[in-house]
């Protein structure tokens, strides 16, 4: 999903004075939106609020945009991408849905975070599930165990995940010589599946 990161005026006609202490001096309260419907343009921005509206325009064509490019990174037939979800359940923070034209979900994606060999919550895992209940993909956001180990034992091996609905035969012997890494995905991945379950048909 597009989060918005830095907005910059490069350049402008406008009343120096004004764009520079009430627009540009307030650009920061777009950071870290997905969504800029709740950014008040008359109240941040008053006394140059035609400039404002402007930028807001600008900023709301660059996250429709983002959202078109990055729905198909994972569903070829989903055209946006929707809101961040925080997520109340063992092992995940947080959901992003991935929506086709009509407005149904195709899919989504779940983040969260399991023990591994270095300790509380040291491997952060991204999992893609589709509306069939199928994995489209896992991955491993972050990490702090070995990064040996987990680049060769782990990450090349996740692939085992593809396609399937259930892991309550899922063998970890791929990644023996990495078992607590690989029981941390496997713990993300096992929440994540029974979350997508749940909001299935949705």
């Amino acid at each position: 999903s597009g989060v918005i990161v830095a907005v910059e005026i490069f350049s402008h006609s406008d009343t120096g004075g004004l764009v520079n202490r009430i627009v540009i001096g307030n650009l920061e309260v777009y950071l870290g939106l997905t969504d800029i419907s709740e950014v008040d343009t008359e109240d941040t921005f008053s006394g140059a609020t035609t400039t404002a509206n402007a930028v807001h325009a600008v900023v709301h064509a660059a996250l429709e945009s983002a959202s078109s490019v990055f729905a198909k990174v994972y569903f070829d037939d989903a055209t946006k991408v929707g809101e961040l979800e925080t997520l109340n359940r063992d092992y995940l923070s947080f959901t992003i849905p991935y929506y086709d034209d009509s407005n149904t979900v195709v899919g989504r994606y779940y983040q969260g975070q399991a023990d591994g060999y270095n300790g509380e919550n040291s491997v952060t895992v991204g999992v893609v599930i589709d509306a069939s209940l199928e994995i489209v993909q896992v991955m491993i956001i972050e990490h702090n165990d070995t990064a040996r180990i987990v680049n060769n034992n782990v990450i090349p091996n996740l692939e085992l995940y593809q396609g399937i609905s259930s892991v309550d035969a899922f063998d970890l012997d791929a990644f023996s010589g990495a078992t607590m890494t690989a029981e941390a995905v496997l713990q993300v991945v096992t929440s994540a599946l029974a979350e997508h379950s749940e909001r299935n048909g949705e």
